[in-house]
């Protein structure tokens, strides 16, 4: 009877460790939120340090000294987001200690219940061994009535011999008057009780399964009112989950974005860097070109208006002339011409050209302090999700032993179940039966006791009428005078007429009085067996329509508990898939997916994309197709 309440206890603990692992999925994703903010500052500094650097280039000296302290105080940024990032790290490695004792708390606990359920089953087979025990006593009180019975029987056959060997009549018939009530007050005494026995008997049947009626009721009540509590904790923790899903799925697609904005920039840089290396390379050659020019002509031009329109028509006939003095069969040695060159002009070059060439550097350097900061980043993510992994990969171990663990808990009470209800049908039919054998062995031992009785009246009748055969002895007495010839006819006809009159006289009084008796005596313990087979059978009915009844209550609230049982497996096992990170990664996919098939925007639609490559890991080659197919649609 206390298997439910057993079995919700149970589900109460596990809905207490989803909500307590829960509370360690929020801690974990505060902590990477803390991470997170760590990681923005650093590329916000590392953002605000780009344009200073391309406006620093433009300034002068002045402004290298506020350059140097917007570099101490993004030095000290980046030691606070790594003092945090390791401050996360070691709260992370604190919680999972927490958890390993939780864990082994939890395995001591469930160790603890596993030998509370086997004591119980202890109890459960003493009790089975004390019903045994009841069952041997009563087959021995049986075997007792039958050997008195036995004894009675053996009693009443050493009556009969005594009867027959003596001589007494009428000592005997009172002795036999006397021991016919005693026997029939033994029989009276021996039935009631028997009556009170089997009534009693059937009473404590009656008592027990009331008390079982009730206790299957009480025990019903507060199962039902457990499920209800459960259904509405349910209920409720699916709504935080889901809220907390939704805040998680949130979270992870701001982290998505930030992260594909994060890639465009540093596309964006790269493309940058390739261009000033092409300006750069284009610089170089042009500074080759055009690197001796005619510096009286250049000093000459200087002095008009409108310089740089005389340097443009300059330049133009310099690649016109060196075109045509290609086409000539021999070429003019210009090197003669543009030989003298102005030092302004040089200097000019050489100093966009050194001023190149620091960009060049200083790019380069961002680029590798970039390069360094992107791969330990990846590597912290890198061992943060082998961790979390690793976390998962417990929880899940632990949480399959607590499945295994609650299986074959639930076989063992479902076997446990089969076997009391079998022990109940057994017992009820083996009470069945004795009620049966023992109405059938008050049938037979009335029936012998109506055989006796016939018996003993008939024999009473038969010594009656040879007591009084001897009686005419006091008439032949008194006829002796007569003579001797008369005397024999006279004292056979005085015989003869005698025993006519006795057996008249005996039969006209056996005839009225000793089967009014007979009858009435028949007729009363007929009526009295008609009124106890009546009031047994009754009993018999109300326990059968009782027994009934319960069953078919059993029957359904079992199929209740049975259908809620169900729904809350599909609800944890729901909440499961959702927590899982397998899960968790096909609703985040599911939700970029839907949202790349219902935007219209090319660069949302981009940023999906590598988002989704991000989750599906796609290889170089998969991700230049992409590009190269999402360029050719534009």
């Amino acid at each position: 009877m206390d298997d439910p309440n057993s079995i919700i206890q149970a589900q109460k603990e596990q809905i207490a460790r989803y909500q307590t692992r829960l509370k360690d999925v929020v801690n974990a994703y505060k902590s990477l939120l803390e991470e997170k903010k760590a990681l923005d500052a650093v590329l916000k500094t590392k953002q605000d340090y780009k344009p200073d650097e391309k406006d620093g280039n433009e300034t002068s000296d002045d402004n290298k000294s506020e350059t140097s302290n917007n570099d101490t105080d993004q030095i000290t940024i980046l030691m606070n987001s790594l003092s945090t990032l390791s401050a996360e790290k070691n709260k992370m490695e604190a919680n999972f200690l927490t958890d390993k004792k939780n864990l082994r708390q939890e395995l001591k606990t469930k160790d603890i219940v596993i030998k509370d359920l086997q004591e119980k089953l202890k109890s459960v087979e003493l009790e089975k061994q004390n019903y045994k025990t009841k069952l041997i006593s009563y087959d021995r009180m049986l075997n007792d009535e039958r050997h008195l019975k036995e004894n009675l029987e053996t009693q009443l056959n050493q009556l009969k011999t005594q009867f027959s060997q003596t001589s007494n009549s009428d000592k005997i018939i009172n002795t036999l008057n006397q021991e016919l009530s005693e026997v029939k007050k033994k029989l009276k005494s021996y039935e009631n009780n028997k009556m009170k026995d089997e009534s009693n008997v059937l009473k404590t049947l009656q008592l027990e399964m009331e008390n079982l009626k009730q206790q299957h009721i009480t025990n019903l009540m507060v199962e039902k009112k457990r499920a209800n509590e459960a259904n509405e904790r349910n209920k409720k923790l699916t709504a935080l989950h889901e809220e907390r899903v939704q805040n998680l799925e949130s979270r992870i697609s701001e982290l998505s974005r930030n992260f594909a904005h994060y890639h465009q920039m540093r596309e964006s840089d790269q493309n940058s860097i390739i261009q000033l290396k092409n300006k750069i390379s284009q610089l170089t050659k042009h500074d080759d070109n055009t690197g001796h020019y005619d510096t009286s002509s250049i000093t000459s031009n200087v002095k008009f208006s409108n310089a740089y329109e005389i340097v443009e028509e300059i330049q133009k006939l310099k690649q016109l002339l060196i075109y045509e003095n290609t086409k000539l069969e021999n070429p003019i040695d210009l090197s003669c011409i543009f030989s003298y060159s102005n030092d302004t002009d040089e200097s000019i070059s050489n100093e966009k050209y050194a001023l190149l060439k620091n960009e060049r550097d200083i790019l380069k350097a961002e680029n590798d302090i970039v390069k360094k900061q992107f791969i330990e980043q990846s590597d912290h993510l890198r061992t943060l999700q082998e961790k979390i992994s690793v976390l998962n990969r417990n929880i899940d171990e632990y949480e399959n032993e607590i499945k295994n663990k609650s299986s074959e808990l639930q076989n063992v009470i479902k076997s446990e179940r089969a076997k009391n209800r079998e022990t109940i049908a057994s017992l009820e039919s083996d009470y069945r039966s004795k009620i049966s054998q023992l109405e059938q062995q008050l049938q037979k031992q009335r029936e012998r006791s109506l055989v006796l009785l016939e018996e003993k009246e008939n024999e009473i009748r038969a010594l009656k009428t040879s007591y009084e055969l001897f009686i005419p002895k006091k008439s032949s007495t008194e006829n002796e005078d007569d003579s001797q010839s008369n005397g024999s006819g006279g004292r056979k006809v005085s015989a003869s007429q005698h025993l006519g009159m006795i057996l008249n006289q005996q039969n006209s009084t056996n005839s009225c009085n000793i089967p009014e008796t007979h009858m009435i005596f028949y007729s009363n313990e007929l009526a009295r067996k008609d009124m106890e087979l009546a009031s047994i059978r009754k009993a018999k009915r109300e326990t059968d329509e009782l027994l009934r009844q319960t069953l078919k209550d059993k029957i359904m609230i079992q199929e209740e508990l049975d259908e809620k049982i169900g729904n809350l497996e599909q609800k944890v096992y729901y909440l499961e898939k959702m927590k899982s990170r397998e899960g968790a990664n096909l609703e985040y996919l599911k939700n970029v997916t839907i949202s790349y098939l219902t935007t219209s925007d090319a660069q949302a639609k981009k940023k999906m994309l590598n988002a989704i490559g991000a989750v599906l890991k796609f290889d170089e080659t998969e991700n230049s197709m992409i590009n190269n197919h999402f360029n050719k649609k534009k």
